[in-house]
């Protein structure tokens, strides 16, 4: 699937950085925008808002998915696998667009 240019002026700017993302790289993860509301406010691991973990099998992809922070499908422009306290998860490296231009947000675990 073919992304928008301002995903790729994104994408490019990203990798001129040197920031690409490789497997065994740390990175942190968003699961969820606010606090748990059950009473831990977020510090049991299960209920975590964001978290560093290492990635695994890291591709890079041009494709939509749905956060699960967000209810909308946004551009992921790579793929990975990292150990969560329920097994293993998706992510994707989210970039968010806005008009003509987007901007690589970070990565987030991903809803297929």
């Amino acid at each position: 699937m073919a992304m928008s240019d301002a995903v790729e002026l994104a994408v490019s700017r990203v990798k001129g950085f040197g920031n690409w993302p490789a497997s065994g790289d740390s990175v942190n993860v968003t699961s969820r925008v606010g606090k748990c509301r059950c009473g831990c406010g977020g510090k049991d691991s299960w209920h975590a808002t964001r978290f560093t973990r290492v990635l695994r099998d890291v591709t890079e992809v041009r494709e939509t998915a749905t956060p699960t922070w967000l209810n909308t499908a946004v551009s992921i422009v790579a793929r990975g696998t990292v150990k969560v306290p329920w097994g293993a998860a998706d992510v994707g490296l989210v970039v968010i667009e806005c008009g003509a231009r987007a901007v690589v947000n970070g990565w987030s675990i991903i809803q297929d």
